[in-house]
Order: structure tokens, then sequence, then C-alpha cells
């Protein structure tokens, strides 16, 4: 004999057998949850076409145990593959040597200007030393922290988009390097013109070397140099 129910929440109509008579069953439609007993508003031998998938599913379902020794256990996440291949290990290993080599500078120019004049050897280790040391640490950083780009075809398209990157950065830079100098031949003085010239050719020179450094990193590490202001994403 089976139970002909409806569900209290949509509507939707089912059929069990009588043996689920109490026990409860959850709604495919509306997730409402029941028991199982003749619905009242549907005549109990009234046919319903209700395919065999859907039966045998209903029939099957109950309310899952509150006690957590019989509930099952959920299946733990496989921690995605971080595995480095040669050629990224060889662009973190040349990224720790970046950092290295700046150390080094660092080092062999402090020993250098201990005989120079004070405000010398400041301009010296400002100039020679701590700007590249800079530069240095940027690049050793990054190379360690990205790696190489572990998709080919991407770092192939990368590689050509970071060389461009480069090109630009390299031309702006000696175009700001070449006015600076000019201005300064010259010999206009900063206080003949209310506009101090100088000043605002650094900013192209800024854009100049960050337009160098971020193509010279995507050619390097084949990532797109916007890629590299996010946080950085397993494969």
């Amino acid at each position: 004999m089976a139970i002909s129910l409806e569900c209290e929440n949509c509507g939707k109509k089912y059929r069990f057998l009588d043996e689920k008579r109490g026990k409860k069953m959850r709604c495919n439609a509306c997730k409402h949850i029941q028991v199982i007993k003749n619905s009242k508003n549907i005549p109990p031998d009234e046919e319903w076409a209700l395919n065999d998938l859907e039966l045998d599913q209903f029939e099957s379902e109950t309310l899952p145990s509150p006690n957590p020794r019989t509930s099952p256990r959920k299946k733990s996440k496989k921690s995605k593959n971080t595995t480095w291949s040669t050629s990224d290990l060889i662009v973190r290993v040349l990224g720790a040597v970046v950092i290295l080599a700046g150390i080094v500078n660092v080092m062999i120019v402090n020993q250098s200007t201990r005989s120079a004049h004070e405000s010398e050897r400041f301009t010296a280790m400002s100039y020679y030393a701590g700007f590249p040391m800079i530069i240095a640490a940027l690049f050793g950083t990054v190379m360690i922290a990205y790696g190489e780009h572990p998709n080919r075809l991407e770092r192939k398209t990368n590689r050509i988009s970071g060389i461009k990157f480069l090109i630009a950065g390299v031309i702006t830079t000696l175009l700001s390097i070449g006015l600076m100098y000019g201005v300064v031949q010259s010999g206009i003085k900063p206080g003949e013109y209310p506009i101090p010239f100088l000043k605002i050719l650094f900013l192209p020179l800024l854009a100049g070397l960050g337009l160098t450094l971020g193509g010279a990193l995507g050619a390097i590490l084949g990532r797109d140099p916007r890629e590299m202001s996010l946080p950085r994403r397993y494969r």
C-alpha cells in the first residue's frame, strides 16, 4: 500500500511505501522537512505520475543523525600541487643571488668610501649603494615570491608584453634624464622661474623606472606586471 503525500510548503506531490510512515522526508523542490503521512488534502487512492528515480530518492531519504559518530565525514580537501619546476627553481635562486649581490655592493661601497669626506661618503652611499640595494631587494623578492609562470603559453605571451614594457620604460627614462641634463647645462637657476623644472622631470623619470622594472620582471618571470600586484595564486 502506498502513502499519498503533498508537501506542506510548496504542494509538490510524492508517494511512499507504507513502511515509511512516520519517518521524515525533505522536499526535493523547496527543501521543506515533514513527517511522512497521508495528506488530508489529497485522496489516498489518487494516482500520480511519479518516475522511479524520484520515488527511490525520497523513499530512502531521512534526516541526518545529530550524533557525530554516525554522521558522514567530510572529505578533506587535497592540497594543491605547488611543486616547483626546474626553470621556476632557477628563477627563485636567481632572485636570492640578486639580493645577495645588492648586499655585497653595499659592503664594497662602504669599504671604498671610508676615507672620503662625510658629505661625499653620504652621496656615494645613497646613489651607489642605497638605490641599487633597493632595486636588488625589489627584484629579488618578487622573483622569489612569484617565480616563473606555470603556463607555457601564457608565459610566452607575458614575456612579449614584458619586453614591450621594458622598452617603453627605458625610452621614458632616457628622455627624462636627457631633459634634466639639458636643463642643468642650460644654466637656468631654480629661482628664475616659478615652475621647478627638475622636480617636474622627476615624475616621468619615476614612471620610466617603474615601467622598466615591471617590464624586466615580466620578461624574466613570464608574468603580467599587473598580476604581480595581486596575491600569489597557486595553480
